[in-house]
């Protein structure tokens, strides 16, 4: 393929993206980023007289198109964010409501775009690793984050994580172990985000408080488990436990962690957890 060939076709790329819908986006970018690897890699098996320059011009090509689409995703994520935290704010407040907990949605307080997005671009699944090897671990990562910041469904994201080559463990299937991966890691990067939007909030309201002479008044957090006969016996005595300061660990089955899904559980005390911990201001 001749350079003029390769800069005609980027060129033609580029002008087709803002034309395309949101769906018709977020799969261009996912087969760009999911498969530039490999791409390159059957190229060079070719063995066609490629020379060294030229593979690397067309690599640079396919990541500077995928770049654009990153920054066009990015924007289709905003749009999708509120409705994940609507849907989040109502689990939440079925949970709190079985717990006697009253505006549970406010307490979690409003949801912030870039909060979810800044913890989806920070991502790096570092705790995917039995039976996954490192290329692998980086498709599923990508089909995790682009899948969550562009408002596909749980079963999308599951079907594209099960594409990838890796073992199915104790999990029975590929699509069984898929289904764990999304569910837990996606309430990893939620519970995370939450955290650290209370976390803002406290800070702000210390400042606010110290700037005007007063001491500043502690936030809490609370452990609610889904209270049913799934939880986890170690989350049913989370559960049960009293509200604790927002900077303070909790301690579920002997280990210390911050909120649910926190990286520092062990996997028996982490996977497919659905527990949440809400956040209650002073005089909350």
């Amino acid at each position: 393929m001749a350079k003029d060939s390769t800069d005609n076709l980027a060129a033609e790329f580029r002008s087709r993206i803002d034309d395309v819908s949101d769906d018709e986006l977020r799969d261009m970018a996912f087969l760009l980023m999911a498969t530039e690897t490999d791409v390159v890699q059957r190229l060079a098996a070719i063995r066609a007289g490629f020379t060294r320059t030229w593979l690397e011009r067309l690599i640079s090509e396919i990541r500077s198109v995928s770049l654009q689409l990153e920054r066009q995703l990015q924007g289709i994520g905003e749009r999708y964010t509120g409705r994940h935290a609507d849907v989040g704010a109502d689990m939440a407040t079925e949970i709190a409501e079985r717990a006697g907990v009253k505006n549970a949605a406010i307490r979690l307080g409003p949801a912030i775009a870039s909060g979810t997005l800044s913890e989806w671009a920070a991502y790096k699944g570092e705790l995917l690793t039995k039976g996954i090897t490192e290329r692998v671990r980086a498709e599923i990562v990508s089909a995790l984050r682009l899948g969550f910041m562009t408002g596909k469904t749980p079963y999308e994201i599951m079907q594209q994580v099960a594409k990838q080559p890796y073992s199915p463990l104790s999990f029975g299937s590929k699509i069984g172990r898929a289904e764990v991966i999304v569910r837990t890691e996606g309430g990893r990067v939620a519970a995370k985000a939450h955290f650290e939007r209370s976390k803002d909030y406290e800070d702000f309201n210390a400042k606010v408080a110290r700037d005007s002479g007063r001491t500043p008044e502690v936030w809490l957090k609370k452990w609610l488990s889904a209270q049913d006969t799934r939880v986890r016996p170690t989350h049913v005595i989370a559960h049960g436990g009293p509200a604790i300061p927002l900077s303070e660990d909790f301690i579920v089955g002997g280990e210390a962690c911050s909120h649910p899904h926190d990286p520092r559980l062990s996997a028996k005390e982490a996977v497919n957890c659905r527990c949440i911990a809400i956040t209650i201001p002073p005089g909350g």
